[in-house]
């Protein structure tokens, strides 16, 4: 009896994780979640979305760059508003493990920071978020890039799009409405 009722905690906690994932597009296609339009069929070979922000910044370009980054890899550690996502760091398999702050190496086009993360769906489906954040003239420009995990994710029901709307409106910024999402490649964007 003492076996069931772990069991049944067990499943039902598992549930409620699942249930809890408000940034996954979930399986209905088309989904009717808000932000999940941007179907992608295979652009990057697997599913993937890759999009541009803007921000600027009272300061300086460089200052809203690594408010940039500061506030979204602390949305990355903390796992996102519903647990789903997470930062990635460390070495890989083969011991590399660079560092997110590139400021050092004054890179002529303006990169400051370089860094990972992951989502994964209330399904269980993993994708990998890259970015990239960089000062210009008079703001920041971040380029995030989700893409589908699983092999042989020709379509992805919007999620990779998802991905980065969500993040976008939900990580600390400036005051008013989140800034606007440049897509740049796939996304569903036609060729």
């Amino acid at each position: 009896r003492a076996f069931w009722t772990l069991s049944m905690l067990l499943v039902l906690l598992l549930f409620a994780s699942a249930a809890a994932n408000n940034s996954s597009c979930g399986s209905q296609q088309p989904s009717a979640v808000p932000d999940c339009g941007h179907v992608d069929h295979g652009s990057c070979g697997n599913a993937c979305c890759m999009v541009d922000v803007h921000m600027e910044h009272i300061e300086s370009p460089s200052q809203a760059a690594t408010a940039m980054y500061t506030s979204i890899k602390q949305f990355l550690v903390e796992g996102g508003k519903d647990g789903s996502f997470a930062y990635v760091t460390g070495p890989d398999a083969a011991g590399n493990n660079p560092g997110d702050n590139l400021t050092q190496y004054n890179i002529p086009a303006g990169y400051r920071y370089v860094f990972q993360g992951i989502h994964t769906t209330s399904g269980g489906f993993v994708d990998t978020l890259d970015f990239n954040v960089k000062a210009i003239d008079t703001h920041a420009v971040l380029r995030i890039g989700s893409r589908s995990d699983i092999h042989g994710a020709l379509g992805d029901n919007g999620q990779n799009y998802k991905n980065i709307a969500y993040l976008i409106k939900n990580v600390p910024g400036p005051a008013g409405a989140p800034p606007p999402l440049e897509i740049i490649y796939g996304c569903g964007k036609p060729s």
